[in-house]
């Protein structure tokens, strides 16, 4: 949960101009592998996803649980959604688009490629359910570790 803390606290300018409120459910002892340099930007890329693409007064929530021996992941907004047309290619490095935030933030578009190559890297899957309007929900898994 420190990486969490720390890229919460790394965006919390943008969370206080939008209002928006964060929840972090955190068990700490759920245990996995990957690269912490890896982690940090898996996660500062996607928070900073969350924060980006939710309306003013949202809540971004963060939370792990314990799924078919993988440690899940969740980052959730509940901001402007992925359009269907987009939702199937937001890893494709062939038709990434970019968009503009909810306050007009610009990106590269590239994030979501780096944070997929990144989770791969360290043995994960990265998905994503959305429905426009309503939320957005990052799940990275991880093999967890058996202490």
């Amino acid at each position: 949960s420190l990486y969490i803390n720390d890229a919460i606290q790394l965006f919390s300018n943008q969370i206080e101009e939008k209002s928006l409120r964060t929840t972090i459910q955190i068990n700490d002892s759920l245990m996995f592998s990957c690269d912490e340099s890896h982690l940090n930007a898996i996660l500062r890329n996607l928070i900073s996803n969350s924060v980006k693409f939710s309306s003013v007064g949202g809540m971004i929530t963060l939370r792990n649980e314990l799924v078919n021996e993988n440690v899940q992941i969740i980052v959730r907004d509940e901001g402007i959604g992925i359009p269907e047309d987009i939702s199937s290619s937001i890893f494709d490095y062939n038709t990434y688009k970019k968009r503009e935030g909810t306050s007009g933030e610009q990106g590269t578009g590239l994030g979501l490629l780096i944070v997929k190559e990144l989770v791969e890297s360290n043995h994960g899957i990265i998905s994503c359910l959305s429905t426009p309007g309503e939320f957005t929900e990052f799940i990275i898994s991880f093999p967890a570790i058996n202490d």
